[in-house]
């Protein structure tokens, strides 16, 4: 049985999951080479609109429904002379999804702001008053993987990075080799593939990271899971971002692919939803 049959019951769903992580403006940074979105799901588990907003859209544009990041701020009671005052602190972001017919409609994925209220649709997005589909409980979180250092821990790998920091720094204006946006696409990249459990030892060539998750995306295209999110062009971005890599690595040239466009997103996306299955199939499991 299908539990979310409908587009408006998936962003729904995906609304609810998300209002389950915890609400703070105190967080640490992700790493260089991590994903935000993919850090926030997994590792930080915490976190403002921005990280909720975010979330919302991409895990609805993996599932190929139009979604966009809105951003603003929440209005504010008039005082007695009738003028709002709004500050920085009440900027806010949110998620919008696009349903044909009805245009964009606003979603609270945030967990300290009210979610959106039901509305009713017609035709292939209709939901009845008394349907039960976007109302069964959440799926849980995933476990979170990173666990916090302790102050000592911490205390004592600043006293050892700090430095190193100053010498990488330097060492890459002497030589001038500051990572573009190929570089630093093929390293979240490398990251997604360690997430997935695709070893990434430093011997590893970009062709043979290629060769490495294109196999493991055919050995279970076969999964009803992966079959929406077209596998065939999945690892045909994922050979043109390793070309565009050695190209700009080993030959110095700018290559035409650039990653910031839609290709890299679509590897994105995909890679973040692909690691969502493989833990709710964990999950199915016990």
């Amino acid at each position: 049985r299908v539990l979310w049959p409908t587009p408006y019951d998936q962003a729904k769903a995906i609304e609810q999951f998300l209002r389950q992580y915890r609400y703070t403006l105190e967080v640490e940074l992700p790493g260089s080479e991590e994903d935000v979105v993919d850090y926030f799901l997994f590792d930080l588990q915490k976190g403002y609109c921005d990280y909720y907003a975010s979330a919302m859209v991409i895990m609805a544009r993996s599932l190929g429904i139009p979604a966009r990041l809105g951003s603003g701020y929440l209005a504010q009671p008039a005082d007695e002379h009738g003028i709002q005052t709004i500050y920085q602190i009440n900027a806010h972001s949110w998620a919008e999804i696009f349903f044909e017919d009805y245009g964009w409609v606003e979603f609270e994925p945030t967990a300290a702001f009210p979610a959106s209220s039901p509305i009713e649709m017609a035709g292939e997005l209709a939901i009845s008053g008394n349907s039960t589909e976007v109302m069964i409980d959440p799926l849980p979180l995933p476990p979170q993987q990173k666990k916090s250092l302790s102050l000592w821990w911490a205390m004592g790998a600043l006293i050892l990075v700090i430095p190193l920091g100053y010498w990488l720094r330097y060492r890459h204006r002497s030589y001038g080799d500051q990572p573009d946006a190929i570089q630093q696409a093929y390293a979240q990249l490398r990251h997604g593939a360690e997430k997935l459990g695709q070893p990434t030892p430093p011997s590893q060539t970009p062709d043979e990271l290629r060769s490495s998750l294109t196999t493991y995306i055919n050995n279970i295209s076969d999964q009803w899971y992966v079959n929406h999110l077209n596998p065939p062009m999945l690892c045909a971005e994922i050979q043109r971002l390793t070309i565009a890599f050695e190209v700009r690595q080993y030959s110095g040239r700018k290559p035409s692919m650039e990653p910031g466009n839609r290709g890299w997103r679509f590897i994105r996306t995909r890679l973040i939803l692909l690691r969502l299955a493989n833990w709710l199939k964990k999950e199915r499991r016990r």
